[in-house]
């Protein structure tokens, strides 16, 4: 279940990251780095953040692993459900969105054929 979640969170980033900055932050631009225009790993260098991989915190003792079974993982196609309460405008960006996941994973989605597993996707407050 915490997978899914996971997925659905992904999914709703990935929309936000095609929205034009303007409209996420209201024209605001923040200078983290003083005009000199650096990357988010070499802010995060600067800051003394030892991370993985330059954004990814491991806290000691834990591993990058979330997975606490093969019993667990989803077969790398994920069927899925666009309930009737999203408008067609929604559907069109959650479908963008699993195309995108679908170009730049290993993960692909296929709509939903009775497989006891599946992604729900609805509209709801939140």
């Amino acid at each position: 279940m915490a997978s899914l979640h996971t997925l659905l969170i992904l999914c709703g980033c990935a929309t936000a990251l095609c929205l034009p900055t303007s409209s996420l932050t209201g024209n605001a631009i923040f200078d983290v780095d003083n005009g000199k225009d650096l990357d988010i790993f070499e802010i995060n260098e600067a800051a003394g953040l030892d991370l993985v991989e330059g954004d990814i915190l491991i806290k000691e003792g834990e591993g990058r692993n979330t997975i606490l079974g093969e019993k667990y993982r989803w077969p790398t196609t994920v069927p899925y459900v666009l309930d009737s309460s999203l408008e067609i405008n929604a559907k069109g960006v959650v479908l963008r969105a699993l195309e995108q996941y679908r170009l730049k994973t290993c993960i692909d989605f296929k709509p939903w054929d009775g497989e006891p597993n599946y992604i729900f996707i609805f509209k709801d407050d939140g």
